[in-house]
């Protein structure tokens, strides 16, 4: 397992194997298993965790995720991550 944390966000990057969320909290949302080749769009920005394992995102674009200002848990393991911009975590 591969974890950082880059702004106070923790970043799950590899596993061997997924860790599930038994209950979600109120402000995660879960995208795992879907096939998603990007990061969604118009997240809500109450969003604190954001489960997208398990897809084929290939990209994490220059400050995506800006707007996310309360997001501290991103899991993008099991993806196929090729490209991170330089200011893909910066916040706000």
């Amino acid at each position: 397992m591969y974890i950082t944390s880059i702004n106070n966000i923790v970043i799950l990057l590899c596993y061997a194997n997924a860790v599930k969320y038994s209950v979600y909290p109120r402000h995660a949302l879960d995208y795992t298993n879907l096939g998603l080749q990007q990061i969604p769009r118009r997240l809500p920005v109450t969003t604190t965790i954001l489960d997208l394992h398990n897809n084929v995102i290939s990209d994490v674009l220059p400050m995506q995720l800006r707007y996310l200002t309360r997001l501290t848990e991103l899991d993008l393991s099991q993806n196929r991550i090729g490209y991170v911009g330089r200011t893909a975590f910066m916040g706000k």
